[in-house]
């Protein structure tokens, strides 16, 4: 039970932190406790934030939007379409297919990015 809660507190406090360090202003962000609220300036810094440079953060949010829920839509719709295919339609290569997409999936991306980071440095020593 210690632990989960040592574990809760852990990974809890940065956005506890992030909370209290938007209600700041610069000065009070350097020069006060930082896990404490000082003096509430939270909808003046909204305000900076979502005016600053002609409102670009509103952009930059409605460009993230788009992208993230074009992307997901699309990933879906073709993740859908190939799992409908491989499930109703049987065709010369499909157990093998199969197997390939899952395989693919069952391998964690940080092991394929280990394997290539050693690779690189295999070469790099090999080119001295």
């Amino acid at each position: 039970m210690g632990f989960l809660v040592v574990c809760a507190v852990y990974f809890l406090l940065p956005f506890f932190w992030l909370i209290v360090a938007s209600t700041k202003n610069q000065g009070d962000l350097y020069g006060t406790f930082g896990l404490w609220f000082a003096n509430c300036n939270l909808w003046s810094n909204l305000q900076l934030l979502f005016t600053y440079d002609n409102s670009i953060y509103v952009s930059w949010v409605g460009n993230t939007v788009v992208y993230a829920g074009v992307g997901a839509l699309m990933g879906t719709v073709i993740a859908s379409m190939a799992g409908y295919g491989l499930a109703k339609y049987v065709f010369v290569g499909r157990s093998v297919l199969f197997s390939l997409v899952l395989g693919a999936n069952l391998v964690p991306v940080t092991v394929l990015a280990f394997c290539r980071g050693s690779m690189r440095q295999h070469r790099f020593r090999m080119s001295w």
